[in-house]
């Protein structure tokens, strides 16, 4: 007969079952950058960018790479933008409301004609809102749930490059500069994941977060609103230099969405 020591405890997992439990729990850690001092970096970015900046250039190992930074924290973003958040709903209601307000106001200023506000009616309500809704909201959905993330690392290489070809005389090379934007964007994913939050919430609050995002960016005012802003990596003149930097970022930005734009126009009117 066994005695009750030797009888095995059923309540606790087994030798298999915890090792893979740890082996899942290291994938994420290093999946994160966990054990590569991803919450160290995080904490320095806040309190010391520049030295960050500076360690990581001189082959610091106690901080994550800047690349490394920006893709764990668009994940972030892939995350709660791709299965929390309705872009497309959203922007559906968005510019339906838009279509519907220019509609009240060319009535407005009509001729009392009602057969005129009839056909109005009938073709700018019944035929080319729902139409430009569906477009608009299609494209604005892809852009925030498909092509930030993509638009993002264009955005950041691109406009770095333009950044330093443009100005040589500051002594940036394209790297300093790429690490630069990367650890500004990667380290503001809490500011994106409020934006993206704010939409949820309400599309009219998400709005006006975002515009206000935009007018500091391009005031050069970044470092107000943002964990860790472009200035604070500079060595000297940050604001002006990042003013500079943001306005590049922003044009890049501009023109892939004018070139979405087009594609997504093309695609409606020639394929739909």
């Amino acid at each position: 007969m066994s005695s009750p020591s030797q009888v095995p405890d059923q309540s606790s997992p087994s030798p298999q079952k915890q090792s893979d439990k740890h082996a899942i729990a290291d994938l994420l850690k290093e999946a994160v950058g966990y054990d590569q001092g991803l919450w160290r970096t995080f904490r320095d970015l806040r309190k010391i960018p520049i030295e960050v900046l500076n360690g990581y250039m001189a082959g610091d190992k106690r901080y994550v790479s800047p690349s490394r930074l920006l893709i764990t924290t668009l994940s972030f973003w892939v995350l709660l933008n791709g299965f929390l958040i309705d872009w497309y709903e959203i922007w559906k209601t968005i510019v339906s409301g838009i279509l519907h307000g220019e509609a009240w106001l060319i009535l407005s200023l009509m001729d009392h004609d009602e057969a005129k506000r009839a056909a109005f009616d009938t073709y700018f309500l019944g035929e080319f809102a729902p139409r430009m809704t569906h477009i608009f909201s299609r494209f604005a959905g892809d852009l925030f749930s498909k092509w930030y993330v993509p638009f993002t690392i264009l955005s950041i290489v691109c406009g770095g490059y333009i950044f330093t070809r443009k100005n040589r005389s500051e002594g940036y090379t394209l790297k300093h500069v790429l690490s630069i934007l990367s650890y500004a964007m990667g380290s503001n994913i809490i500011v994106f994941l409020a934006i993206s939050a704010a939409f949820g919430i309400h599309m009219w609050l998400g709005c006006v977060i975002l515009m206000v995002g935009l007018l500091f960016f391009l005031f050069g005012k970044a470092h107000l609103i943002f964990y860790a802003a472009p200035s604070q990596f500079f060595e000297k003149e940050g604001k002006r230099l990042e003013k500079k930097l943001m306005r590049f970022v922003f044009l890049v930005v501009l023109f892939l969405q004018v070139l979405l734009i087009s594609a997504y126009s093309l695609y409606f009117i020639y394929f739909t």
